[in-house]
């Protein structure tokens, strides 16, 4: 299984519910992503990150086949214009190492 983990600074993070909002139109829609989760920041440390986005993808071929998706390209394309900058790690990630509630 692959986790990518994404996190945001943005432009103005009043705005973090509408970027999430865009983000929790992939779940169920764009090709490749298992399941996912986003969350507003509410840490006051200035190294904070304003959105955080995990995604889980069965196989790498599934990760790439998101990252080409038309809807997901277009929900990137719509987020990218809310933002300052992006940081993401894509790693491998056993079933014994998934969180689960």
């Amino acid at each position: 299984m692959i986790k990518r983990v994404a996190m945001w600074k943005l432009k103005d993070p009043e705005r973090a519910d509408e970027f999430i909002a865009l983000l929790n139109q992939l779940d169920g829609i764009a090709t490749g992503l298992s399941s996912m989760e986003a969350y507003k920041n509410i840490s006051n440390s200035v190294s904070a990150y304003d959105v955080l986005f995990c995604g889980l993808f069965k196989t790498e071929e599934d990760l790439r086949a998101f990252e080409r998706d038309s809807f997901h390209v277009d929900i990137a394309q719509q987020v990218n214009q809310m933002r300052i900058t992006r940081s993401v790690v894509d790693c491998i990630v056993s079933d014994q190492t998934l969180l689960v509630d």
